[in-house]
């Protein structure tokens, strides 16, 4: 499991756009380890306003879908 801190709303949107690239990559490229595999999952935890929404945002645009 990694840990990442992010400081600001923006850093928080890039990071989860970047594990939403790598998903997308994962799961959608057939000569991946893992195409199309339903059991990827990530797990937020943290309290009201430390960012979850934002982080999501960030791994739905990484992720090819529209803002």
């Amino acid at each position: 499991m990694k840990r990442r801190k992010c400081r600001t709303g923006p850093e928080t949107k890039t990071l989860g756009k970047r594990l939403g690239d790598r998903a997308r990559k994962l799961l959608l490229d057939p000569s991946s380890p893992l195409p199309g595999d339903p059991f990827f999952s990530v797990a937020l935890d943290g309290p009201l306003g430390a960012g979850k929404t934002t982080f999501v945002q960030g791994v739905a645009r990484g992720f090819g879908l529209p803002p």
